[in-house]
């Protein structure tokens, strides 16, 4: 029974997807093309000493960027639409199998973006992403988007009038963008600033994800703080959803 309800609202979000097949299509064409426009192709004309190329080694931050930030949209919508409605706290389902749709449906959109992204960035670039490395791409990506999702959950229990949204919005996808390393490399930054930061979830993914653009090894290290942080963060937010759903 608790599968079945899982499933049930998994393909009511997803035939919400369809029915605004073509807007999904359109975000997820034009975002990493907007960032790859705007940003990576100025800026390679600025950075000359990374190696791969600038326009290649950018291409990890377009993929971060547009899948967390899809998902971050996303998820806050989900979870501001549920929350909202009445009927919902009637629903046979536990604060436990909720988390886990909603983590599910996080990771459908994010992935689903990455894979845009990294098709459209990689044609531009004349690169290629082995099936191998995609593979690997979605493992480090797993936690992250776990934690992207419980940023969602916190915010959308606040209440936020738009404007105000707009701008947390926009702020986050600003450090996102030049404040973990996506598009500005760390080594431009002071050193106790990027050690520290490197530690990052968000930033971890990014420098995991140009390690493997430039054939490195990734740093398993970071991988392991992200797990763990989205285990912490993911007990915290069931929590909450248990309070809530109880208190009804």
């Amino acid at each position: 029974m608790k599968l079945n309800i899982i499933f049930v609202l998994l393909m009511r979000e997803l035939s919400k997807i369809n029915k605004n097949l073509f807007f999904y299509i359109l975000h997820m064409t034009l975002f990493p093309l907007f960032l790859y426009t705007v940003i990576s192709l100025p800026l390679s004309t600025l950075i000359l000493d990374i190696k791969p190329v600038y326009s290649n080694w950018s291409a990890a931050g377009i993929w971060v960027v547009t899948a967390l930030f899809s998902c971050y949209i996303f998820s806050f919508k989900l979870f501001k639409s549920y929350f909202s409605m009445e009927s919902f706290f009637s629903l046979p389902i536990s604060p436990f199998n909720f988390l886990i749709f909603s983590y599910i449906y996080s990771l459908i959109i994010a992935f689903i973006q990455l894979f845009f992204s990294i098709l459209l960035i990689s044609a531009l670039n004349s690169d290629f992403i082995s099936f191998t490395y995609y593979f690997l791409l979605s493992f480090l990506f797993l936690p992250v988007i776990i934690i992207v999702s419980n940023i969602s959950f916190i915010l959308s229990q606040f209440d936020i009038n738009e404007t105000f949204l707009i701008i947390i919005n926009l702020f986050f996808f600003l450090i996102i963008c030049f404040a973990l390393g996506a598009f500005i490399p760390l080594k431009y930054f002071p050193d106790s600033y990027s050690r520290f930061i490197d530690f990052f979830p968000i930033s971890g993914l990014i420098s995991n994800s140009q390690r493997i653009i430039g054939s490195d090894d990734v740093s398993f290290s970071l991988f392991l703080i992200s797990f763990f942080i989205s285990i912490i963060l993911s007990f915290l937010v069931y929590l909450t959803i248990e309070k809530k759903i109880t208190k009804k």
